[in-house]
């Protein structure tokens, strides 16, 4: 058995090891950064009004024909209207819509 201390790791590899969480840690927050971008009502930019004791994110003339999410706060209904905007109308088969068109 030999009393030999275990080898250290060189100030190199721990600068390696450092930079390489750093920049972990960097590519995160560019990921958190670009995925906030990319929510429908950051894209979209729906109009956003109280109503009542509540906030409306609207995209459109009205509720019935535009996007609609409301909140307790206005994150709440941006959020809501990000959820939304994913939603299908109920019983529309999107195939048989594209070829009414055509």
């Amino acid at each position: 058995m030999s009393d030999a201390a275990p080898a250290q790791p060189s100030n190199a590899a721990i600068g390696r090891r450092k930079q390489n969480e750093m920049n972990e840690h960097l590519l995160e927050e560019i990921q958190t950064v670009r995925n906030e971008w990319c929510r429908p009502s950051v894209v979209f930019r729906p109009k956003l009004r109280r109503d009542g004791n509540m906030y409306c994110a609207l995209l459109g003339d009205n509720l019935q024909e535009g996007v609609c999410a409301f909140g307790a706060s206005p994150d709440e209904a941006m959020r809501a209207f990000d959820a939304e905007w994913g939603k299908r109308i109920e019983g529309v088969n999107p195939k048989r819509e594209l070829n009414k068109h055509e």
